[in-house]
């Protein structure tokens, strides 16, 4: 079970890192809005900033979980 735990470990990384990364694209595209008061912009930015989160938060907190659905007792 050793490559499973690491397998789930390292797809959990990559979920995380895409939201943290989809964050700090949202981050700088509301900057962008902000910057050029550009409301439909800052709208986008602020969307893909919670979105990033909430990626970010799966892969935190739900992909690590698949261990314990498929672990046989």
């Amino acid at each position: 079970m050793g490559i499973f735990e690491s397998i789930v470990k390292f797809a959990s990384m990559g979920v995380m890192a895409w939201g943290a990364a989809y964050a700090i694209t949202g981050l700088i595209t509301f900057s962008e809005g902000h910057k050029q008061q550009s409301a439909p912009k800052k709208e986008e930015g602020m969307g893909s900033i919670v979105g990033g989160g909430v990626i970010f938060a799966v892969g935190m907190f739900l992909v690590p979980q698949i261990l314990n659905l498929l672990q046989v007792s």
